[in-house]
């Protein structure tokens, strides 16, 4: 009887010791499957995501989130041919910069599109005159993790600007959309030079009013009208005009002379005003 229950308590120890061995093996198997399988189904996802990361960031001209400097491609020499085809005689290059409101302005620019334009007019070669810069807010064109387009071009047709006299002894000297430019136009030029040989005579005030269209911010436009009064105060000045004899100021959008709800409107009001003040 001794010896049949010391067989039994042996061959219990022997199966236990058995069972143990096969459910170590068996779990250490599974745990080495578990693990190539997870290292595997992760490579995939992650690599596909970095190609789409570098797919964004290509096209002829980008730029960075808050950088104004212009990333040129390869293509960029073709691109800049096809944009520049359209020019002819007096047209314009309207060059569209955007930007986000937490941007910061570089010097000497009221916004980071503006910035972003004149940059992207510098790599097309198109001179200051023969540009139309525009700067506007917008998260969805500006990508803030990585490269993004940034501008549109568009050709735009007629001179930068003209001059108009009106039988109330005004004259009305009219700049393209978002433009203070230096003036370019000959007509524009003789009617000034004239108006300074009188002025040095005579002795006479000169009152310049810049005006906008409604488009853009109503404070910024305060400040565009009084630039493009001064860009007229300036060619006088140039010419001999003693300054305390102008007067600039500005209206912004307050005075229309045409509706703002068409792009003729519009540019009949984007005008600086020149009265002499006998």
């Amino acid at each position: 009887m001794r010896l049949l229950t010391l067989v039994l308590g042996l061959l219990w120890l022997l199966l236990g010791w058995w069972m143990h061995s096969t459910y170590m093996d068996c779990c250490d198997a599974n745990l080495g499957t578990a693990s190539a399988a997870t290292t595997v189904d992760n490579s995939t996802p992650l690599d596909e995501e970095l190609t789409v990361i570098a797919q964004k960031a290509t096209g002829p001209i980008l730029y960075d989130y808050q950088s104004n400097k212009a990333i040129l491609g390869d293509e960029w020499e073709e691109y800049k041919t096809s944009v520049l085809s359209g020019m002819k005689g007096d047209d314009k290059m309207e060059i569209t910069g955007y930007y986000t409101s937490d941007e910061k302005a570089p010097d000497g620019f009221n916004n980071m599109g503006e910035a972003r334009a004149d940059e992207a007019r510098k790599a097309l070669g198109v001179n200051n005159e023969n540009a139309i810069l525009k700067g506007v807010v917008s998260d969805a064109k500006v990508n803030k993790t990585d490269k993004f387009k940034g501008v549109d071009f568009k050709v735009i047709g007629g001179k930068a600007v003209s001059v108009e006299e009106t039988i109330d002894d005004k004259t009305i000297i009219r700049f393209p959309y978002n433009s203070t430019n230096k003036l370019s136009d000959s007509a524009v030029e003789d009617y000034l030079d004239k108006v300074a040989v009188r002025v040095k005579k005579s002795g006479e005030k000169i009152v310049l009013t810049g005006h906008t269209d409604s488009q853009g911010r109503e404070d910024y436009n305060m400040t565009l009208g009084k630039k493009r009064a001064n860009i007229i105060k300036n060619y006088l000045t140039s010419k001999g005009v003693p300054s305390s004899q102008i007067t600039t100021m500005s209206k912004g959008e307050s005075s229309p002379i045409a509706s703002n709800s068409s792009d003729a409107g519009r540019a009949q009001n984007r005008r600086t005003e020149l009265q002499i003040i006998k």
